[in-house]
């Protein structure tokens, strides 16, 4: 995930990798990663169009997966 992005745009990349990936699976998923600590969602009052950006921890450990 490189500079900002909402949930369908994640949403579309991964189904591109892996057609089982669904959109419930990526919000889960950002929800665990933000409660680590690896992703930020930078307006986390809006119900819809929720912004996710990597943190720095988040990033590291992406590194080391690539």
């Amino acid at each position: 995930m490189d500079g900002f992005k909402v949930p369908a745009q994640i949403f579309r990349e991964a189904n591109k990798i892996d057609s089982k990936i669904t959109r419930n699976s990526v919000s889960d998923v950002l929800r665990a990663f933000t409660k680590q600590g690896l992703t930020k969602c930078i307006n986390p009052e809006e119900r819809k169009g929720r912004i996710y950006v990597l943190t720095t921890k988040g990033k590291a450990v992406r590194k080391n997966i690539i």
